[in-house]
């Protein structure tokens, strides 16, 4: 139900993204423009959807709302997603790291405060690297 909910929210948000869905990994996939940047992952793991962000890092969208319905749970967290990706795809979010080293991603609203941070690895945006 997870998966699917996040599936139809994306097509109606993102109406010519392209993804690639693996129902035996349960996962949705969205191919980035630059490889480096790496695929932009979103697999169902139960009660919460982990997204891994390219080849940067991961985090996991949940709802521990204890009054809601399983279905209104997924609808909340697909929001989470949508609204994330809006993020990436609009370049308001910076990626750096890489998957043998860790990483992490900020608003780029926040880049000033967390610079020292992300100054010791490559920062991206889904458009591409971003130069200082």
């Amino acid at each position: 139900m997870l998966l699917e909910t996040a599936i139809r929210k994306i097509e109606s948000e993102f109406s010519s993204l392209h993804f690639i869905v693996d129902e035996d990994r349960i996962t949705i996939s969205i191919l980035p423009i630059y490889e480096e940047f790496g695929s932009i992952e979103i697999q169902d793991y139960g009660s919460e959807l982990i997204i891994f962000v390219g080849n940067f890092t991961h985090w996991y969208a949940s709802c521990y709302e204890e009054d809601l319905s399983d279905q209104e749970k997924a609808e909340v967290i697909a929001e989470d997603v949508a609204d994330f990706l809006h993020d990436v795809f609009n370049d308001k979010i910076i990626m750096w790291g890489n998957n043998k080293g860790g990483g992490g991603f900020i608003a780029r609203d926040e880049q000033q405060s967390q610079k020292s941070q992300a100054q010791i690895h490559q920062m991206w945006l889904w458009s591409g690297p971003l130069s200082e």
